[in-house]
């Protein structure tokens, strides 16, 4: 009862001050105003450090994603037997991905919902890491990697 009570009045003052409306020319200063008295009004709870931890590890995750390849290149590098140019398309080939997974995810994002696109991108992209580990040949490994990279 108390959340209810407490939630109905945070809405009546977040609409209070949005319709105490200047008059004045200067509206973009208006709008932050606005924008910053429904920040101190809604507050910072549990959701907002969850949010921000869960964020926090899709950022490591990509961190991990990109710098594993220099911690995987010499030993792919003898066991895979790759030449120079081999090299360069394994670590490049998780960018090629990423910029055409950012568009994809994206897109699909903004139609589907963030939520469920962000959880099916992580997915793709651990799925897919995964086999990369698991990768016996340049040919799937390269696949895999760039198949990484379109998740993330």
């Amino acid at each position: 009862m108390m959340m209810e009570d407490f939630r109905v009045e945070q809405e009546s003052l977040i609409r209070d001050e949005y319709n105490e409306e200047d008059n004045s020319t200067n509206t973009s200063s208006n709008i932050n105003t606005n924008y910053e008295k429904a920040l101190s009004a809604i507050g910072f709870g549990k959701f907002h450090v969850l949010l921000l931890f869960i964020c926090g590890l899709a950022n490591s995750s990509d961190a991990i994603e990109i710098l594993c390849v220099s911690f995987v290149l010499p030993s792919a590098e003898c066991d895979l037997k790759m030449s120079s140019t081999d090299k360069g398309y394994l670590s490049s080939i998780t960018f090629l991905g990423m910029m055409i997974g950012g568009y994809v995810w994206g897109s699909l994002g903004d139609v589907l919902g963030r939520k469920y696109i962000l959880i099916s991108a992580l997915f793709f992209n651990a799925l897919f890491g995964a086999l990369a580990g698991l990768s016996q040949t340049f040919q799937i490994l390269l696949l895999c990697r760039f198949l990484s990279g379109i998740g993330w």
